[in-house]
């Protein structure tokens, strides 16, 4: 799925970096900076929830957009404190017009 939604978003004329891990994605951002992170909850490594809270550490005003297809109760969604959530499994326009919305850009 990673590698399908990656070349999408490069069909799409988005510049990605692709990453297998949270710990991957980390090491990516501390070689320079995203306009924006997309990932999933459940990933190896390092989960999505913990990506998040580090990511809030370090990069604190960087957008995310979590895939999940866990129907995630109020309390948890505030807490991950995500820009946008997009459900799984999702239609492409979707996450393109997510992406759109957070780099307030037009869809």
């Amino acid at each position: 799925m990673r590698a399908t939604v990656c070349e999408a978003l490069e069909y799409e004329g988005y510049e990605v970096r692709e990453a297998a891990s949270g710990a991957d994605a980390l090491a990516l951002l501390a070689q320079g900076a995203s306009d924006v992170v997309v990932f999933d909850l459940w990933m190896p490594v390092m989960d999505g929830w913990e990506l998040r809270r580090r990511l809030l550490a370090t990069h604190p005003r960087l957008p995310v957009i979590v895939l999940s297809a866990l129907d995630l109760p109020p309390e948890k969604l505030a807490a991950l404190r995500a820009d946008a959530l997009v459900g799984k499994p999702f239609d492409l326009e979707v996450l393109y017009a997510a992406i759109e919305d957070v780099l307030g850009r037009p869809a």
